[in-house]
């Protein structure tokens, strides 16, 4: 698998995407991704390979399965591997987030 680029990854849902922030205020369902971390395979003081872990977070008003499916799908087709957290809803702001571990 090559290395990952979240933005490239995600663009064919056609939602907006962001890096720690909702890039379009007020803009629902939306993206948004950050750096969780490496897990890198190292040996006599060297790193010989990167692996950088990434969690994506879809937020949307009301439960959105089949864009669940779709993020899901292409997650698979990347041959990346992925866990999927429990849906959090978020009074103060009236959406449902649904986080991704990969």
């Amino acid at each position: 698998m090559d290395k990952i680029n979240p933005v490239k990854l995600l663009k064919p849902l056609g939602k907006p995407i962001g890096y720690f922030v909702n890039p379009e205020p007020g803009i629902v369902p939306f993206i948004v991704y950050y750096g969780a971390g490496s897990n890198n395979f190292k040996a006599d003081n060297v790193v010989y390979d990167k692996e950088a872990h990434w969690n994506i977070e879809l937020y949307v008003r009301n439960k959105a399965v089949a864009l669940e499916e779709r993020l899901e799908k292409l997650l698979d087709e990347a041959e990346i591997v992925w866990e999927k957290g429990q849906d959090v809803y978020i009074d103060s702001e009236r959406v449902f987030l649904i986080p991704y571990y990969i």
